[in-house]
């Protein structure tokens, strides 16, 4: 699997994170929480490993959608409800 562009990849500490042991559905609710139905940019992600790690995982079970965007470096990603 390739990693998703701009986020670090997985390693064996994000295998036993909270993020990785929490239901695909309470990581969907959690998102939902926190960014509703907005895009969120990349650089969100970098520095947080739990949100790190729950993107990878929502991203691999189709529940996030993600895009390019021509004006600025980096994806965006909204929670696919």
């Amino acid at each position: 699997i390739n990693p998703i562009a701009g986020v670090r990849p997985l390693t064996e500490k994000d295998i036993k994170s909270e993020a990785m042991q929490a239901p695909l559905s309470s990581l969907v609710d959690m998102w939902i929480m926190r960014w509703s139905g907005t895009w969120v940019n990349e650089s969100d992600f970098q520095e947080d490993d739990f949100w790190r790690v729950a993107l990878i995982r929502l991203m691999g079970a189709n529940k996030v959608e993600k895009h390019h965007l021509a004006d600025r470096i980096g994806a965006v990603y909204r929670i696919i409800e």
